[in-house]
C-alpha cells in the first residue's frame, strides 16, 4: 500500500501493468546453509505436534498476516511450492539432460562450474571462495553448487517426500 491508496503498488501506481507472483517455499528447509542436516518441517512437527501441511499452513499464514500489518500489498497469485512438484521434478530433468547436474549421495546437484558467468549479479568471487568458511562442501564438487532434489533416508518415511526419476525425495530449496 505504501502510502498511495487503493493498495496499489509502487508499479501500479505510476502507470505499470503488474502480475506480481509469489513463491511460498513450504518444503526443503534444511537446519543448515550447506543443504545438510535436519528438515526444519520435520524438526517442527515433533516440537508442535502439527503435521508438516498444518506447520506450512500455518507459517505462511503468519507471514501473510505480518504483510497486512506492515501495510505491504500482498501478490497476485501465492504460489506453493508443493504445488507444483511436477513442474520442479521436469525442471532438474531438463538441466540433467543438458548436463548441468551431479548426483551425490544424499542429492542431485546443480555443478555452477558448468555457467561461466555464474555469480556475476552477486558479484560473487567464486575462486576465492573457501569450502568450511559458511558452508561446509561434503560431497559437493563446488562450494557454490547447490541441491536441485534431496533423497529421503532409507530408514525413515516423511511427511513431505514424493517420487521422482532419481527416488524418494523432496525439491533442494534453490529448485523451489
Amino acid at each position: 500500500k505504501l502510502g498511495m491508496g487503493r493498495g496499489l503498488g509502487i508499479r501500479e501506481y505510476n502507470g505499470h501493468r503488474v502480475h506480481h507472483v509469489m513463491n511460498v517455499t513450504d518444503v526443503g528447509h534444511l537446519v543448515s546453509d550447506a543443504d545438510t542436516g535436519e528438515d526444519k518441517m520435520e524438526k517442527g512437527t515433533r516440537r508442535t505436534g502439527k503435521s508438516a501441511w498444518e506447520l506450512a499452513e500455518l507459517y505462511t499464514r503468519v507471514f501473510r498476516d505480518d504483510l497486512a500489518a506492515l501495510g505491504i500489498q500482498e501478490p497476485h497469485v501465492w504460489c506453493r511450492a508443493t504445488d507444483h512438484i511436477p513442474e520442479q521434478i521436469e525442471f532438474v530433468r531438463d538441466l540433467e539432460q543438458k548436463g548441468f547436474t551431479y548426483r551425490t549421495g544424499d542429492g542431485i546437484y546443480f555443478d555452477t562450474s558448468r555457467l561461466q558467468d555464474y555469480g556475476r549479479l552477486a558479484r560473487l568471487d567464486r575462486a576465492g571462495l573457501e569450502a568450511g568458511k559458511r558452508v561446509e562442501i561434503g560431497d559437493k564438487k563446488h562450494p557454490t553448487d547447490f541441491a536441485l532434489w534431496k533423497f529421503s533416508p532409507s530408514h525413515e518415511r516423511r511427511q513431505m517426500e514424493w517420487e521422482s526419476p532419481w527416488g524418494r525425495g523432496r525439491p533442494g530449496w534453490h529448485i523451489e
